[in-house]
């Protein structure tokens, strides 16, 4: 079988041991191979799926970073893709069907820097507006998917064909948004979530909501359905917004906020781990965890990829390095 590309990043992180990667890029792409990508998509898969999470990794750099989501996602085999959210600086989001799946990336809601983005997780949480009896979320991701949601849910209606499975799937801020929506579709709008795949999410709601969550989604023991994906040198997962403001980052402090789902803990060197129990053990301090880098999107896609054996990787879209996307896909 024929290796795929697909223009999208490639940084790979310099520190822990970790050296820096280039994906070899392919300057020609048929019309079959650019379609065949979401085929190996595991759409009736019940348990966390290493290929799924790639694949959503990829989906999430393309709406992020190549731009042009229509052509690009038609380029991967999708042939109803509708493009929306605000267009004033906040959240974003592509809804990609094809035959089995409509897969929806929430993107764009990012915060400049780590001090704001610590700033926007320290701002409160409420359940004004949602049927959550008693249950708290944040207030910045709840206003963010309200701005969105009406035309969102809409738009899901109008493309959602018979049989179809419906994945969500972001990064950090945009991950929060996927499961804020996933609980919303099911409770509210009636409309069934197959899995959720998020990468360096923060946390997103209290224990009263996790409660919820689990009991709306039906979360297994192990968490599944929602997949977090979290790489070892990554702080935004871990941080702990306290009772009280502070501008300190925090990972150990008391904190109304609570993680739920499947960890997968990325620790680089195609290592994997399911639920390891140890994101909490971590201290805020440490240098790497405070490089920025490594919470980008390009750096997950990248570790996700390493963690692929050699036949699927052959099945997959590789990590390109920015800037190639226009020139492969030749726009």
């Amino acid at each position: 079988m024929k290796k795929f590309g697909i223009a999208l990043l490639c940084i790979v992180l310099c520190c822990s041991g970790l050296v820096a990667k280039e994906a070899p890029l392919k300057e020609e792409i048929s019309k079959e191979e650019r379609k065949s990508f979401y085929d190996f998509f595991e759409h009736r898969a019940e348990d966390f799926s290493l290929k799924n999470a790639y694949l959503c990794a990829s989906a999430v750099q393309m709406a992020q970073e190549v731009g042009n989501s229509q052509e690009i996602f038609s380029m991967s085999g999708f042939d109803n893709i509708i493009e929306g959210g605000d267009n004033q600086g906040g959240p974003r989001v592509v809804l990609a069907g094809n035959k089995r799946l409509i897969l929806v990336i929430f993107y764009g809601s990012e915060q400049a820097n780590r001090a704001k983005l610590w700033a926007f997780l320290q701002a409160g949480l409420t359940g004004d507006g949602w049927e959550l009896d008693g249950a708290r979320i944040h207030d910045g991701s709840a206003e963010g998917l309200n701005l969105i949601w009406d035309h969102f849910e809409t738009d899901l209606r109008s493309i959602r064909r018979q049989g179809q499975r419906v994945f969500l799937t972001g990064h950090g801020l945009g991950g929060s948004l996927a499961v804020l929506a996933a609980h919303r579709l099911v409770a509210e709008s009636g409309i069934p979530v197959r899995g959720i795949y998020t990468f360096g999410q923060p946390r997103v709601g209290d224990k009263s909501f996790a409660d919820s969550f689990g009991d709306v989604l039906s979360l297994e023991e192990d968490g599944s359905p929602l997949y977090r994906v979290v790489y070892k040198e990554d702080i935004v997962p871990r941080l702990k917004p306290p009772y009280v403001a502070t501008k300190r980052l925090v990972t150990d402090t008391l904190s109304p906020y609570v993680h739920f789902g499947t960890l997968l803990f990325l620790e680089g060197d195609g290592i994997l781990r399911t639920n390891p129990g140890v994101l909490e053990e971590l201290e805020a301090n440490s240098f790497e965890l405070k490089e920025e880098k490594n919470h980008q999107m390009q750096t997950y896609q990248n570790l996700v990829y390493e963690c692929l054996d050699d036949e699927v990787k052959r099945q997959m879209p590789q990590p390109l390095r920015r800037g190639h996307a226009k020139k492969v896909f030749g726009y």
